[in-house]
């Protein structure tokens, strides 16, 4: 069974990565996996962590290749590019009302139901703005996706 983010994570990536990374998708899912497993409450060491590693290990792993593919396309094509091509594969259907009453420049802010979620792509995705910035957790995985990193205002844990 897919991870779930909101309902709405579905299918697998279709393109492998397409650039050279610094991050090889092992080490993402390791760092992707540490988070998860903590954000679920798993004790470190415990028996029941070991369980549930190995029972999110195939979600883990697509995961972290669709990370690094995004941050390898923010890098190629644009932070709204990636968010575009990605949406896809997280989400059914999404409308977006009066985009083009937003400016294509300049100062703006725009805010989401759910920073750090779906959302946030799709306003990237809306906008097509590359001086976006989206508001994220301060997961560490996300850390190690320098190009996407840039794109990305990250809020505490607490």
């Amino acid at each position: 069974m897919p991870l779930t983010c909101n309902g709405y994570l579905r299918g697998a990536m279709e393109s492998q990565l397409t650039l050279p990374h610094p991050l090889s998708l092992v080490e993402c899912r390791r760092l992707l996996g540490r988070e998860v497993l903590g954000a679920l409450g798993a004790p470190p060491h415990s028996p029941a962590r070991t369980l549930l590693a190995a029972a999110l290990a195939p979600s883990l792993r697509r995961f972290a290749g669709w990370a690094l593919n995004f941050d390898a396309v923010v890098a190629s094509d644009g932070f709204p590019v990636a968010a575009l091509r990605l949406l896809p594969r997280l989400a059914e259907s999404i409308t977006v009302l009066a985009a083009s009453d937003v400016p294509a420049s300049g100062p703006l802010l725009v805010t989401a139901n759910h920073p750090g979620g779906i959302d946030g792509l799709a306003l990237a995705a809306a906008l097509g703005r590359k001086d976006a910035r989206i508001v994220a957790s301060g997961m560490s995985f996300l850390l190690h996706l320098p190009a996407t990193a840039r794109h990305l205002i990250f809020s505490s844990q607490d």
